[in-house]
Formats: C-alpha cells, structure tokens, sequence
C-alpha cells in the first residue's frame, strides 16, 4: 500500500508535496510519509524545511492561539457550499466577523463543484449556528442540488437496500 502512496505522490508538483506535508492533519499518516518520502527524493528536503521555518515564524507573529488552531483543523468538521452563492458570501462574512479559523477546500461532488470549509473541533458547534441563521439558496440553483447529493449521501444504505427490494418485487412480478 505504501508503494501506491508513493506512485502517487511522483505526479504531484513539489508544491503540492509541501502542501500534503505542511497541512499533515488533513491527510493519512501513510500518505504524509510518501510525500515526505518524494520530497527526499527529488532533493527538496532544504525547500521545505525553510518553508516550515517561515511557517513557525509567521506562526509566533499571530493572536494567541490562532497557529494551534490551524494544526487541529480537521477534515470531520467541515461545511460545504457551492462556490459563488449568496449562502457562501454570508457564511465566509460570518466566519469573519467571529474570527473563525478555517482551511478552504475546492472539490467536486458528483461533478458539482463545492467549496469545502474545514473547522477545529471546538469551533465546529459555533460553526454549525452560524450555518443554519444564513438565508437559504434559491430552490434549483447548483447549491440546492449539492446540498441534496450531500443528503442523499447520508442515506446510501437506505437507498440501496430499497434499490434491492424494488428489483426483487419486479424479478418475482416477471417470474
């Protein structure tokens, strides 16, 4: 397994490799591993130490707390949002406003493109109400329809197992 992490990370530019390293909380142990791994082997390992360097020292010149905020973001405590909405606009004013630490993540689901904020434990529940006081999307913009992708995600089992039952019911109606 290991061995696939590293194939992997060989197509990774070595941004993205010092990406993966400096934010290790966000990713598995095996993979922050081959990415450290990739960046010995193409001799970067200088690189990146400095850039950890500057990261420590810009880390000292934030608010208390503020830097051991970002090391505990956590990938479980997230929110998405489609890029672009009013919802999104509101929301990032809100986080703001409260000075809340986050770590931004663009991503696809199911080919809709969706802004993936990612939260510390601690700061999730003050998140969550922050979330559910902004005004809702129109009905039928692409937020409405990730945000129901994302609903019909949590009940996947439900789905197939009903999925399974109509096809036995149709299988004995033709039998």
């Amino acid at each position: 397994m290991h061995s696939n992490h590293s194939d992997h990370f060989a197509a990774y530019s070595d941004e993205q490799l010092f990406e993966v390293v400096l934010n290790k909380d966000a990713y598995r142990q095996e993979e922050v591993s081959a990415a450290l791994e990739e960046v010995q082997k193409r001799g970067k390992a200088s690189e990146l130490a400095s850039l950890i360097q500057g990261q420590l020292a810009s880390a000292k010149e934030e608010p208390a707390g503020t830097a051991a905020a970002w090391h505990r973001i956590n990938p479980r405590y997230s929110i998405s949002l489609y890029p672009g909405s009013l919802q999104q606009i509101q929301f990032e004013r809100a986080l703001l406003e409260h000075n809340i630490p986050y770590r931004l993540q663009d991503t696809n689901n199911f080919s809709v493109p969706v802004a993936r904020y990612l939260f510390t434990e601690e700061d999730f529940p003050k998140v969550q109400e922050l979330y559910e006081t902004l005004s809702p999307s129109p009905p039928g913009t692409p937020a409405s329809f990730a945000g129901m992708l994302a609903e019909i995600g949590k009940y996947k089992c439900y789905l197939i197992a009903l999925l399974l039952f109509v096809l036995l019911a149709v299988l004995l109606l033709v039998s």
